[in-house]
Order: structure tokens, then C-alpha cells, then sequence
């Protein structure tokens, strides 16, 4: 047997599979089995679409690896007639490839094509498609060249550093290819190595038995990048259709606020982001003693509206707590709650102007306090604020690097929360100009804090999770999926917390296995716990992603409310109302359309940075749709 390994045909090895899986399922039943490497990405697909370089040279080597076979296995005690070859994904479609290709067929007597064959959309295109994506490649890298010159292009292509051609499933920073597939160098119908059309060529394959099928895990390194680029692909084919149908004003891109602001109740504090904020906090197991455990002598006015705002804080009644908190109050747990209320409220600028004018003041009373403990939770708790005023990851960065370094402590809070409010889109990195990007590098991000803070202390339970996801989404490694994957599960049986539970259950949806969600977001649903009922409520809503449409837009839709019913001003929450009730038809109703627009103003007000500009790109599809329904007639 000969095992043909997949990863997009761009990652992967022949060493991750590893002998002790095969000696135990294949060589102890007396099968000689046979692990192959090839060319991938750019050196093994990259094409000229002429004679100067036709392509698919990880296609020849594949049969080149075959034919040694046939003239050496037999000094192994390996049967040259009774060759099974067999792979996954793009090893799957690489089978089925090579019983179609005349030069290979011969070479090998039975065929296990598993989760891909040569008719999958990913597994090959023409020899026109791949060319022109290898020139867009090539300029991308800083070719001029005509593209009519194809000995230029391939001695430019040939003249590349590897570190600058590797290309891996993600896509490289900036590079965006014209052509229709999720990969970007895949075999090609060269006219060689395939002389007839795929169809012809079907017809002329000699009889062999064949065994297809699907794999435990199909599909889940592209769900978990689909992870990322969700919004993107999200009514994909309407937006590009009617982007270049209907000119887009700029004026339509602007997000507002909700008409009769002032008449909406409760009025809108950011209460996701309060609640965010203390979901923060209680997940990373880390303030124990925070601002609202924080008890004042209740000595003078001050700290009695402090005292006064905490009632108010653990009431829910958010939206009064500014009005108690007054700008002239000079006690420093109430000048830090009130920074956060500022921060939190639809005037976020008023926060830093406001901490601008007053943090020396709050730094001089904190570095005169001198019961210890009382010190230590207003520094913790104006740190924090201090992240979340934080707009750039420069900022952040600047700030992290400025703290004493010998304070393990202080330097583990500060780079957890950092992490995770990072992770939570509420910086930009400007190194970014697209929403894809910004949730990548919010990844990444999240990822190096995470990394630091676990220089200066163990990382709590909750911690761990986090990174393992982190991880996890950073994957180019089928073997460290499935690790990250079983950790995460170790995890979450060792601790089932609720936020465990709906972590993890996202996870199996990213990987199809929508039962195991399902069973885990049901066992979160008993676990009584106050700030993180939203979170399962959207998660819930991803079950319904294969159920029919009309149903999974009404499910959607109750998930959504049932999440809003919790948290009025939930960003997430409005942006996947957004979607139950739209769906992806081509025109939309004026109900509809009118709904639409506020959910986005309302997602907008407390939308994390990053989010935002998902947001603007959802306005000029809905004005599309608006456009197209006035055309047919169809928007009353």
C-alpha cells in the first residue's frame, strides 16, 4: 500500500505518519506499506501554461515514487501486481488523479481515494486558470515581466529565495488570487500528464477495484480557516454580483446611531462590553478583588457615591452610574469606575479625555495608599482601564514594555487580559487593511501575550483553554490539530466550566460535529452563571448552519433574540440577527431592510474596532439588496 499524503497541496509530509498508527493497523495484517513525499505549492503546481513549464511536478513525482516501486518493492517482500495506493484530501484527489493520468494508471492495481478526488472544485483546474494565477503570484512578488514572456516569468520564479515562494494553506499576507477554489497552486490539465479531458479520460481507465469514502475529520482545517474569513464568504456571490452591478454611494458606508436614541430603554451603556468586562475578569481567574468588591470607609460625599454606583453596578442599572459618579469626585476607586463607565458608554473619547486630565491624580493617591492590598486592586484595576482605552496594538505593545519587569505578577495579569481583550477585536493592528487580516493578527497577537504572560506565572485552567484555541486556529499541521483538539477536550473534562463547555462545543462545530456541540452546549445550559448566556445562545445558532433555509434563518433568528433578550446591546448578537433575518436572496424587503440597518447602528455603537469594519462592509450589501428589490418592483 502506498499512502499519498494531503494538506492542501501545499503543507504536509510523509513523517507525520507516523510508523507506530500503520504497523499496528496495516504491517500486522502482512502489508508492506510505503509513505511518499512530492512537491507542493509553487515547486510542485506552478505553471507557465506552455511548453516552458507545464506543470504538476508533484503529479510526477507521485509517479516517479510509483514506478520505484514496482522495480524495488519485491526486495521487501512487497507484490509489485498488487499495488494499493491510497491517500486523504488532496492525497485523495492525487489517487484519483493518477488513475485517470495514462503515464501513471498502469503502476499500481487498486485505488482508497478518502475526503477528495479529482472532481472536488479544490483538486484541479485548467492549465489557463493556473497560469494566470502563477503570474499574479509572481507579480505580487515584484515581477514586471510581459506576460507573454514565460521563460522571464519562470527564471524570475526560479530566482526566489524558498522563504519567499513557500506559501502554505494560509494565504500570504496581501497575495489575492482571481481564480474560483479556496488553494492556490493545485494540479492543472496540462495536456501531458493529462492528454484528454478528465471525461475522456474516465471512460478509458482500465477496471480496478476502488474504495472511497470520508474521513473522521473532513473538512476541518478549512472550517477552522473559514473560522476566520466568515464575513467574506457570507452571501459571497450576491455582494460581487451587485457590487459591480449597482455603484455604491460613500454616503452609504457611514454607520450611525439608532434613530431616537434617547428613547430607547434601558439607554445604551455598552452593557456587552460590561459584561465582557466581567466576564474577563471571572475567566481568567486572576481579579479576585475588583473594583466592585472594593468597599470604601464611606468617610465623606465621595465614597458614598461610590458605594452608591457599586449598588447600581450589581443591580444592572448601568445606565444611572454616571449620573452618581460625578467628574469633581476625587476618591480613586470611584475615578476609575467612572473611566470605565465612560468607556463603556456611546462616548468611548470622553473616557481617555477624561483619564487624561485625572490619572496623575490617580497614580499619586495609589502610590500613597498604604494598606497593601488596597494598593494592589486599584493598580490592577486602573491597568485594565488603561488597556481598554487602548486603540492600537502599538499602544499596547508600548505600554506592556513599560512596566517593571521584575513584577512577574503584575507583568502575568496585565499580559493575560491583554491577551484576551486583544482576541476580542478591541485594538487594531495597523499593519492590516481588511477584516481577515485584522482577525488573524488578533490571533497571532493573542497568541505572543498569551506566551508572555506564561513567562512570568502557570497559566490558570481557563487560560490554558484559551491558548490551546489559540493554537489551534494557528494550525498548518494536521497532527497538531487533532493534539490541540484533544487537549482542549482534557481540558474541558478536567473543568467543565460553562465557559469550557461552549468553547469546546464552538470547536466541534468548526470541525462538523454538530452532535458533540450540541450535547456540550446542552450540559452548559445547566450550570447557572450570569454574565455568559449570550455566548451560548450564538453559539447554539451555528447547529442550525445545515438545516434547511427557511429553517436555519428562523432558528437564527430565535437565537439571536434569545441572546439579545439577555444583553440588549450585544455587538455579536445584533450582527447574526442581521443575518437570520436576511438570508442570502438577491432582494429584500423593506421590513426587512429597515431591520437590517438597525441592527447594524445598534452592533455599531459598541463594536470592538476590528468589527467595525465588517460592519461597514455589510452596509453597502444591504443597500444593494435594497437597490435590486426597487428595480423588480419588489421593495414594499
Amino acid at each position: 500500500m502506498v499512502f499519498i499524503h494531503g494538506g492542501g497541496f501545499a503543507v504536509h509530509s510523509s513523517s507525520n505518519y507516523g510508523c507506530a498508527t500503520i504497523a499496528r493497523n496495516l504491517c500486522t495484517k502482512n502489508v508492506v506499506v510505503v509513505t511518499i513525499n512530492y512537491r507542493l505549492g509553487v515547486l510542485g503546481f506552478f505553471t507557465t501554461g506552455d511548453e516552458v513549464c507545464r506543470g504538476n511536478l508533484g503529479l510526477w513525482d507521485q509517479t516517479q515514487a510509483l514506478q520505484w516501486v514496482q522495480n524495488h518493492i519485491s526486495s521487501f517482500r512487497g507484490d509489485p501486481d498488487n499495488v494499493t495506493i491510497f491517500g486523504q484530501s488532496a492525497g485523495g484527489a492525487s489517487v484519483d488523479l493518477l488513475c485517470l493520468s495514462p503515464h501513471s494508471r498502469k503502476l499500481f492495481r487498486r485505488a482508497i481515494p478518502m475526503a477528495g478526488n479529482a472532481e472536488c472544485d479544490f483538486a484541479v483546474r485548467t492549465s489557463e486558470q493556473q497560469a494566470t494565477l502563477s503570474k499574479e503570484f509572481a507579480r505580487f512578488l515584484g515581477w514586471e515581466g510581459d506576460d507573454n514572456d514565460t521563460q522571464g516569468l519562470l527564471r524570475f520564479i526560479d530566482e526566489q529565495p524558498l522563504y519567499k515562494i513557500e506559501m502554505g494553506i494560509n494565504p500570504k499576507r496581501g497575495f489575492r488570487h482571481s481564480q474560483a477554489g479556496s488553494l492556490y497552486f493545485v494540479p492543472n490539465y496540462d495536456g501531458v500528464f493529462f492528454p484528454k479531458p478528465i471525461s475522456h479520460l474516465r471512460r478509458e481507465i482500465p477496471k480496478m477495484e476502488v474504495m472511497t469514502g470520508t474521513t473522521k475529520y473532513e473538512g476541518l482545517f478549512f472550517n477552522l480557516l473559514a473560522a476566520f474569513t466568515l464575513d467574506s464568504s457570507l452571501n459571497k456571490a450576491n455582494f460581487d454580483f451587485f457590487g459591480k452591478l449597482l455603484t455604491i454611494e460613500p454616503s452609504d458606508t457611514f454607520i450611525g446611531k439608532p434613530l431616537k436614541l434617547e428613547e430607547i430603554q434601558p439607554q445604551p451603556v455598552a452593557l456587552f462590553r460590561i459584561q465582557q468586562w466581567c466576564d474577563t475578569w471571572d475567566v481568567l481567574d486572576l481579579f479576585k478583588q475588583d473594583l466592585t468588591k472594593f468597599q470604601g470607609d464611606l468617610e465623606d460625599e465621595h465614597q458614598k457615591a461610590y458605594a452608591e454606583a457599586l449598588s447600581l453596578f450589581k443591580k444592572g442599572e448601568y445606565e444611572k452610574m454616571l449620573g452618581v459618579l460625578s467628574a469633581e469626585n476625587m476618591y480613586p476607586p470611584a475615578m476609575i469606575l467612572r473611566g470605565k463607565m465612560l468607556s463603556y458608554s456611546p462616548e468611548p473619547n470622553e473616557a481617555s479625555r477624561y483619564i487624561d486630565r485625572v490619572g496623575g491624580k490617580i497614580n499619586e493617591m495609589i502610590g500613597e495608599e498604604e494598606d497593601e492590598e488596597r494598593k494592589k486592586a486599584l493598580r490592577d484595576a486602573f491597568d485594565i482601564l488603561k488597556i481598554e482605552l487602548m486603540y492600537t496594538m502599538a499602544d499596547l505593545d508600548r505600554f506592556l514594555q513599560s512596566l517593571p519587569q521584575d513584577d512577574k505578577e503584575r507583568l502575568f495579569k496585565l499580559y493575560s487580559f491583554a491577551a484576551i481583550f486583544v482576541y476580542n477585536g478591541c485594538v487594531l493592528d495597523t499593519a492590516c487593511t481588511n477584516h481577515e487580516e485584522q482577525m488573524m493578527a488578533d490571533t497571532n497577537n493573542s497568541n505572543r501575550l498569551l506566551e508572555e504572560a506564561a513567562k512570568n506565572g502557570p497559566l490558570t485552567p481557563h487560560l490554558q483553554m484559551i491558548a490551546a484555541f489559540l493554537k489551534l486556529c494557528t494550525c498548518e499541521d494536521y497532527g497538531d490539530v487533532h493534539r490541540k483538539i484533544r487537549e482542549m477536550e482534557e481540558l474541558t473534562e478536567a473543568r467543565s466550566t460553562h465557559f469550557n463547555l461552549v468553547l469546546m462545543a464552538k470547536v466541534y462545530m468548526m470541525t462538523n460535529n454538530s452532535e458533540s456541540s450540541a450535547r456540550l452546549l446542552s450540559e452548559a445550559a445547566k450550570i447557572k452563571t450570569r454574565y455568559l448566556i449570550p455566548s451560548r445562545h450564538l453559539q447554539t445558532a451555528d447547529l442550525y448552519v445545515h438545516k434547511p433555509e427557511a429553517e436555519r434563518l428562523r432558528l437564527t433568528t430565535e437565537s439571536a433574540n434569545a441572546a439579545l433578550a439577555v444583553d440588549p446591546f450585544n455587538f455579536s448578537a445584533h450582527v447574526l440577527h442581521l443575518l437570520g433575518t436576511n438570508g442570502p436572496e438577491p432582494m429584500i424587503k423593506k421590513a426587512n431592510y429597515e431591520q437590517a440597518m438597525e441592527s447594524i447602528r445598534k452592533a455599531a455603537l459598541f463594536a470592538p474596532p476590528r468589527e467595525l469594519l465588517m460592519l461597514k462592509r455589510m452596509i453597502p450589501l444591504m443597500t444593494a439588496k435594497k437597490r435590486a428589490a426597487e428595480m423588480l418592483d419588489l421593495y414594499n
